[in-house]
């Protein structure tokens, strides 16, 4: 479901039904508006298509009760330092292709890649599931493994890919061969990101950087599958886990408005600007009992009533851009 609603909308007003439940495990979306783009829980969007959050499992609850493994991160700080190079798109919505490139080839994306594979092979990982940018790096990347194959008399490293040009028949015999173990490599360019089910899939690596936490809950959520005896490995090649945090750690939680908001520890992930420069240079409270916090962390109930209240009308001004950033 997007904010706008869509499709899902048409069905629903066409349906008539007196309620609508919608289960999802990822109740927020990026949402773009004249002060740039957020992350916002779907009952906090104007438009929306659901009003309230009626009930929330949080997802270490599945974790203690055994329906989700919590994965080991193989991080790589040296990319997260370089994220800087990363530039918004138009929208504010994602990064630009052409930042994207630049990046990927500043911190050798391939390269790591190929040696997050063999790290994990030498870890016993027996199916490893790779991300890529795009179709250009997942053939580079095949291409390093087959020169290594070379060289090996036993012991080869079998590895294939599949993107979104890749006939369905193909797809499914070449996924049938990576459950079989006939393959232990799958490289995929935005294909394998939903819907691929396979609880033996022990290992994957991430070599595209992303703004979006859906996208990347959804790509940690393919390894996180129970299975006998597995132990779960993720390799973030592209500085996302830095920024993110283990999409297994979010939380739901109420503020002080009684609205949701996800949080990653003690930092809020949703209905703040996302680029990361932000961060460190948002504006905070000068006085009151949020002096020295960030204005977004600040509860809307007590904008409102700095607005309503407060003599300086600068001071109003930046209360009610705030304000205006949640409601938009």
């Amino acid at each position: 479901v997007n904010a706008k609603g869509g499709q899902y909308l048409d069905f629903i007003d066409y349906v008539k039904p007196k309620k609508v439940i919608g289960l999802t495990a990822t109740p927020y979306r990026l949402h773009s508006n004249s002060f740039g783009s957020q992350i916002k829980i779907l009952t906090r969007t104007r438009p929306k298509v659901f009003k309230d959050l009626i009930h929330v499992t949080q997802t270490k609850e599945l974790i203690e009760q055994g329906f989700l493994l919590n994965p080991e991160f193989v991080t790589n700080q040296a990319a997260a330092d370089k994220r800087t190079m990363l530039r918004l798109n138009s929208t504010g919505a994602n990064y630009t292709d052409d930042s994207v490139k630049r990046y990927l080839a500043a911190i050798d994306s391939v390269d790591e890649a190929h040696k997050s594979i063999y790290s994990a092979i030498q870890a016993g990982k027996k199916h490893i599931l790779v991300f890529t940018e795009s179709v250009n790096d997942s053939e580079a990347l095949i291409a390093l493994i087959e020169r290594d194959n070379k060289g090996i008399i036993e012991g080869k490293t079998t590895i294939a890919t599949v993107n979104a040009l890749t006939k369905k028949k193909d797809r499914e015999k070449l996924l049938e061969g990576f459950k079989s173990g006939e393959i232990q490599v799958m490289v995929n360019v935005g294909v394998l990101t939903t819907g691929f089910d396979f609880p033996e899939l022990d290992c994957i690596i991430i070599g595209r950087p992303t703004m979006s936490l859906s996208l990347w809950y959804q790509m940690v959520g393919r390894v996180v599958r129970p299975y006998p005896n597995k132990k779960p490995v993720v390799y973030d090649i592209c500085g996302n886990y830095q920024y993110f945090g283990n999409p297994l750690d979010l939380e739901l939680k109420k503020t002080n408005d009684k609205l949701w908001d996800v949080y990653n520890g003690t930092r809020q992930l949703t209905t703040r600007p996302l680029e990361e420069s932000n961060l460190a240079q948002e504006e905070k409270m000068t006085f009151g009992k949020f002096a020295g916090q960030r204005m977004s962390d600040v509860p809307t109930s007590y904008l409102q009533w700095g607005v309503e209240n407060i003599n300086s009308e600068a001071i109003k001004q930046k209360l009610q851009t705030e304000l205006s950033k949640r409601l938009d």
